[in-house]
């Protein structure tokens, strides 16, 4: 294992993927924001959780809390532990496999993804549902429908008690995303050995 790409990748993510989930706190928690008239008891919960503890410390909870989730689909994704890879395209293809099965109107059964979510990614990715950036759009309720589905077996990592779903990173299927970055930095190599995990946390946490 390279250890030096995996320090890379931990120190440069945590201050880009800081600032993003600062920006979506701030956003979600707007008196106009529409996950307020959406998700009102989940806005709620992260207002108290910051009175509580400050925005800061709920932006820094969030960020790494995200890192860690996003390396742990790749590392779950690379040892086929995942029915369908979560994070990983495909040979031949540049985006996610859950993604690309969904843009074709297929579902993993395993991951046992409500009815009304399904309808809400066709929604998205047939153009029915007019919104901005609709594929991120899509690709984000298919990896919160899979945090819910790993939260029984993993609460510490994938329940909305360790971060809200509200403060998922956007824009992972950008070019030069963080999603990008963990997938190509994680390559089949790195993830042989389960000791990866251990180096991210340290190299995130401790930059050393």
């Amino acid at each position: 294992m390279d250890s030096s790409r995996i320090k890379r990748l931990a120190t440069g993510a945590r201050e880009e993927l800081r600032k993003e989930v600062e920006g979506r706190l701030e956003a979600v928690l707007a008196p106009d924001s529409a996950e307020r008239l959406e998700n009102k008891f989940e806005v709620m919960r992260l207002e108290e959780e910051a009175a509580r503890t400050g925005k800061a410390q709920v932006a820094e909870k969030g960020a790494y809390t995200w890192f860690n989730r996003l390396c742990a689909l790749r590392f779950m994704d690379a040892h086929g532990y995942t029915p369908t890879p979560l994070v990983t395209p495909r040979e031949g293809s540049t985006i996610p496999a859950i993604l690309a099965d969904a843009q074709r109107g297929m579902f993993d059964p395993s991951y046992k993804i409500p009815q009304e979510v399904r309808e809400r990614v066709l929604a998205l990715l047939s153009g029915t549902t007019a919104q901005a950036n609709a594929t991120e759009a899509a690709y984000a309720e298919l990896i919160k429908a899979a945090c819910a589905y790993y939260t029984k077996p993993m609460p510490y990592l994938f329940s909305e008690d360790a971060t809200s779903n509200l403060l998922m990173p956007q824009g992972l299927l950008a070019q030069k995303s963080i999603l990008k970055r963990i997938v190509e930095e994680m390559d089949e190599d790195t993830c042989a050995s389960v000791e990866v995990l251990g180096w991210l946390y340290q190299f995130y946490v401790y930059g050393k």
